[in-house]
Parts: structure tokens; C-alpha cells; sequence
């Protein structure tokens, strides 16, 4: 439109999601945003809505950007690559020094929860999302002889959602990598003797 400053949306996302990322939903101020974004309070609000939207902006973003990376990890052709491709790939995301320490879905769901009415249904859906695509590979290693038969993988499924978790929180409050990787090669043995459906 004529007379509208031109901007890069995914940038604007991306610099308001580091800051969401870090300081999480409440503790973020307008004015971080806005030098995050090199927009005004004005031209971000007609942009993205109120502080709100923002940030489930931020959220849908997150999961685009750092999510498909993930998400690509698990079509490797061997169950052991797939699943620890997927931590690898987490992992080599908690290495960045341009990005903040462990997960912000995993931070907003620890500040909002999943019945939060901004934000809840967002976090949720992203983390069921992430559950089916873990059962749907487990279920294949099932097909393809890598698991035995009786794996209950849902209650596996249901374990790697936790590790993924679980690990940003390690990353972020602990800030020690090694401890972060000693979990996940003791994920990866348990994954060599899965539990079984009773």
C-alpha cells in the first residue's frame, strides 16, 4: 500500500520470537519488542495484533523455523538414525550462541500451561502434533522388525515428548551440554528395549 513502510515479516517475527524466547510472555516489554522488530508500537500493532497475537505469532513461527528441522530428522530410514537424528538436530540447536537456551513451546508451557485461553491451545497442539509424529515412526520401526511386536508405542511416544522437554529444561536452567547428552545416549539405550503393552 502506498505510504506504508516496507518490512520483512519473518524477520519482525523472528527478532520478536528470540525475545519472547528468552524472557517469556510476561516479562517481555513493548519497547523490547519494537527494537527487536525495528518497528514502532504503532506499526507493530497494525502488523500482529495486540502483545497477545504476537505471540502466538511467535509460537507458529518457532515451529516453522525450528520445528521442520526436526520433523525431517524422523523420515531417516533406520529407527535409531531417525530418533537420534531428531535429538541430534535438538541438540545442535541448544550449541547456537545466537539463539536462547532450550525450547520456547517447552517455556510456555511452563509459564502459560496448556489450558492458557492466549496461548494454550497453540502449545498443546504443537506438542500433540510432535506425539503422533513419534508414535507414527515407532509404529514403523514395529512394521519394519526394528522394535519388537509388543511395544507399547504409545507409552514410548509418550517418553520422547518428556526427553524433549525435559532436555530444553536441563539446557536452560542447568547450561551444561554434557549432561544434556549423557541423557539423550541413555534415551537411546532405552529405546534398544522399549516398554511393552500389558
Amino acid at each position: 500500500m502506498a505510504g506504508m513502510k516496507q518490512f520483512d515479516e519473518n524477520r519482525a517475527l523472528d527478532g520478536a520470537m528470540k525475545v519472547f524466547w528468552q524472557n517469556g510472555f510476561s516479562a517481555t516489554a513493548y519497547s523490547e519488542l519494537m527494537e527487536a522488530t525495528g518497528l514502532n508500537k504503532s506499526s507493530l500493532y497494525n502488523a500482529f495484533g495486540d502483545k497477545q497475537a504476537l505471540y502466538r505469532r511467535c509460537l507458529a513461527r518457532f515451529a516453522e523455523v525450528h520445528g521442520e528441522k526436526l520433523r525431517m530428522r524422523l523420515n531417516a530410514d533406520r529407527l535409531e538414525e531417525a530418533i537420534g537424528g531428531f535429538f541430534d538436530e535438538l541438540i545442535g540447536r541448544f550449541r547456537r550462541p545466537d539463539l536462547p537456551g532450550g525450547c520456547m513451546v517447552t517455556a510456555a508451557a511452563l509459564e502459560l500451561g496448556s489450558n492458557n485461553d492466549m496461548a494454550g491451545s497453540c502449545i498443546g497442539d504443537q506438542m500433540r502434533e510432535l506425539e503422533v509424529l513419534f508414535r507414527k515412526r515407532l509404529d514403523r520401526g514395529v512394521r519394519e522388525r526394528e522394535l519388537p511386536a509388543n511395544t507399547d508405542t504409545l507409552s514410548l511416544a509418550s517418553f520422547l515428548i518428556a526427553m524433549t522437554r525435559g532436555l530444553a529444561v536441563l539446557h536452560r536452567g542447568y547450561g551444561d551440554i554434557r549432561a544434556v547428552v549423557r541423557a539423550k545416549r541413555t534415551m537411546m539405550q532405552i529405546l534398544r528395549a522399549p516398554p511393552v503393552k500389558r
